[in-house]
């Protein structure tokens, strides 16, 4: 219990907010059809949440799947619905405030989302363990255009930049030469 109870302790304080992270599993089906809607729970889900840790399982069976562990955040969900979580300090207004979300070109998220939808449908993978939402997003906002670049973006995990950086940048820099 020493352990598990030290890892909350770790997690507890975000934006100031005293509360423990929560955690889902999801199973994804590989049946055709099954698949696509699972798929879309969870990326609803992982693109409304702070997310701590994924841990994808593949479970082969009768009905091969994946099980998808997630620990995550929920404190904008849980303002939403009237929870009031316990502040642990005292923000100024100013600093309160979370700062507006800068623009990010749709166009180029849309052209990131299709290519790792394609890239995932052929490697039998859910789509999030090639790219997240949010990374997609940040890359729409940041456009790199080199290696260096593409590291420097939210989510970027070195798994894969070294095997899919040569495709999202081609796709960057192509969006780039159409605008």
């Amino acid at each position: 219990m020493g352990t598990v109870r030290n890892m909350w302790e770790k997690w507890n304080i975000v934006g100031g907010y005293d509360i423990r992270p929560a955690c889902k599993i999801f199973r994804i089906n590989m049946l055709p059809g099954d698949e696509t809607k699972d798929m879309e729970a969870l990326n609803d889900f992982l693109s409304s949440r702070t997310i701590l840790s994924v841990q994808p399982q593949f479970v082969p069976s009768k009905v091969d799947h994946w099980l998808v562990f997630v620990i995550y955040y929920d404190v904008e969900h849980d303002r939403q619905n009237g929870g009031n979580p316990r502040k642990t300090e005292v923000i100024p207004d100013e600093e309160a405030e979370a700062p507006p979300r800068p623009d990010y070109d749709e166009s180029l998220a849309e052209k990131l989302r299709v290519w790792r939808s394609k890239e995932a449908k052929s490697r039998g993978w859910p789509a999030y363990i090639i790219l997240y939402n949010k990374t997609i997003e940040d890359i729409a906002r940041k456009m790199p255009t080199s290696l260096e670049n593409l590291l420097q973006v939210e989510g970027a995990n070195k798994r894969t930049i070294e095997e899919f950086s040569s495709e999202i940048l081609g796709i960057v820099r192509e969006h780039i030469k159409e605008i």
